[in-house]
């Protein structure tokens, strides 16, 4: 993330001083305060009712069930 974060801030810098170039004013906006993590609550996992059969014994078959 933090190599995403340089390269963005690298093409900031770049269309910044392009734009101050030419006379022209980016449109930035601010960014709102931030406020929690800015991550949705974890889902908890619900245990499947089905168990894991394992591998296949060599020439066995699997039982459906």
């Amino acid at each position: 993330m933090l190599v995403d974060a340089r390269v963005l801030a690298g093409v900031l810098r770049g269309s910044l001083a392009a734009a101050g170039d030419l006379g022209l004013v980016l449109p930035l906006v601010a960014c709102p305060p931030k406020q929690g993590s800015g991550y949705p609550p974890r889902v908890p996992k619900t245990s499947c009712a089905f168990r894991n059969p394992g591998t296949r014994p060599p020439g066995g078959r699997w039982c459906g069930g």
